[in-house]
């Protein structure tokens, strides 16, 4: 069961330079690197890296403004040169993630919403989501959408963040930007929502299936110990529209 560690819990984010203001941020691009790469260990570790050599060259410019000589310690100098740039790491892992992570958010949001209201729960399944998004993408003429692809190579990928992208998904519905995220109170606010996802996803068995549509061994989570001590939260859904593809294709701003 991976549990999150944020940078902040785990080491000194300021002996790399990082303000009180910059670290919020810091753990926001850890959450960003699991949701856009969940299963690949080594891709998360590229935007980590980047970010932090990113701070510190940051940190060395403004040094350079106020003193004439600025000394780099020789491994640091060297961790600088090879560390990929974080707008590239970043544009590519939206390059991937762009289509497949928000989808998965939606499918999870689609089901379980849909599995919370009797008259709706029959059609509470994966194979339904995956008809919605198929339907959408073929009216929409957006690639990768089919009903094979989703089982095949969306769904399996990103089953262990999407919770993580259903919070995404309220969170910008809700007119909250990516700014207030990377505060203390934003991600408590996000991570409240998406454990709310995950436990509902855990626990949701459609008709006709064997297990529930998300496998607690897999999801990304927040440490029962952190968790406890929250405030009781409640999700409620109005409009089961919110979570159909097609339906936020049509009211998109063109």
């Amino acid at each position: 069961m991976p549990d999150l560690f944020f940078p902040s819990e785990t080491q000194d984010l300021t002996k790399f330079g990082m303000s009180e203001e910059v670290i919020p941020r810091a753990d926001l691009m850890y959450l960003y690197g699991i949701m856009f790469y969940p299963r690949d260990d080594v891709a998360r570790g590229k935007i980590e890296q980047a970010f932090v050599a990113g701070t510190v060259a940051g940190a060395i410019s403004e040094a350079k403004g106020i003193f004439e000589t600025v000394r780099v310690d020789a491994d640091v100098a060297l961790s600088l040169a090879d560390a990929p740039k974080l707008h590239s790491e970043l544009y590519g892992a939206l390059e991937g993630a762009g289509f497949a992570g928000p989808v998965s958010g939606m499918i999870l949001g689609w089901i379980v919403f849909r599995h919370e209201r009797p008259n709706t729960r029959a059609s509470a399944s994966l194979r339904g989501a995956f008809r919605m998004v198929e339907k959408a993408c073929i009216k929409g003429r957006i690639r990768g959408g089919t009903v094979d692809n989703l089982r095949r190579n969306v769904w399996p990928v990103f089953r262990p963040a999407a919770h993580l992208w259903a919070a995404l998904q309220v969170w910008r519905d809700r007119g909250f930007s990516s700014d207030q995220l990377g505060t203390p109170q934003g991600m408590y606010l996000f991570l409240m929502m998406s454990e709310w996802f995950r436990l509902k996803g855990e626990a949701c068995i459609p008709q006709r299936a064997n297990a529930p549509i998300l496998d607690a061994n897999e999801t990304w989570k927040v440490r029962a110990e952190i968790s406890k001590e929250w405030a009781t939260f409640n999700l409620q859904c109005g409009d089961l529209d919110a979570w159909d593809l097609g339906t936020r294709i049509q009211k998109r701003p063109r």
